[in-house]
């Protein structure tokens, strides 16, 4: 179930952050970022610190017709877009890959964009996102994920 605080687990993997380098930039601790990905309650200073953070790098949080998401730098790729999408939604590679029925290791091919990853296996992958109502999209030549409304925690 998607929560507020999932765009910022997305937005992190989107852009290839560890925990610790976002508490960095963000002038927290590592648990904290682990904490907010977590939904846990935390000083909401904490999480716009970590949101202007990610800001910084080109990252926005939006939300359109009820539906959470983010929108990615200009340059970041379909399979950063598809990572955002998948950790978002807290999927980890592994139960991913059994949606998409593919392995753990050609499910993080495809976030990486790797030149070996078939048209087919891109296909079966936006199919999983599909099917759980995750929508990507360009916005003015920006990536962007949208999260489904049922699965919005409030």
């Amino acid at each position: 179930m998607l929560d507020p605080f999932a765009r910022i687990r997305a937005a992190r993997g989107a852009l290839g952050m560890s925990q610790a380098q976002l508490a960095r930039e963000a002038g927290v601790h590592r648990n904290t970022v682990a904490a907010i990905e977590q939904g846990a309650t935390i000083y909401v200073a904490m999480l716009l610190a970590c949101q202007h953070a990610l800001e910084r790098h080109g990252v926005e949080f939006l939300e359109i017709s009820g539906r959470l998401g983010v929108i990615l730098p200009p340059k970041t790729s379909r399979g950063s877009q598809m990572l955002a999408a998948r950790v978002g939604m807290t999927l980890d590679q592994r139960k991913f890959g059994r949606l998409a029925g593919i392995d753990r290791q050609t499910v993080g091919n495809v976030e990486k964009d790797s030149d070996s990853i078939a048209v087919d296996t891109i296909a079966l992958c936006l199919k999983v996102l599909s099917d759980l109502d995750v929508v990507l999209l360009d916005l003015d030549a920006r990536p962007a994920v949208l999260f489904p409304k049922s699965s919005v925690r409030k």
